[in-house]
């Protein structure tokens, strides 16, 4: 139902999606600074289904994008 707030509220959807994305990358940074070494590392995230992709690509890329390059 998340990407639903998308078309009822553009503004609160691009506020988690930045919430979320600095929180993660927050906890990513202290972990890679912890001196702790890594075997694995995995990131995944749910944006399909049965059908093809629940957002467009265009939305992910304005998004999500500028979380991922950091």
């Amino acid at each position: 139902n998340f990407i639903f707030l998308w078309y009822d509220d553009p503004d609160l959807f691009r506020d988690i999606v930045d919430t979320v994305g600095d929180l993660l990358y927050r906890q990513t940074k202290l972990y890679l600074e912890s001196g702790v070494k890594f075997d694995y590392a995995h990131f995944w995230e749910d944006i399909c289904g049965n059908n093809g992709p629940l957002i467009q690509p265009e939305l992910l890329r304005d998004l999500a994008g500028p979380h991922y390059r950091r």
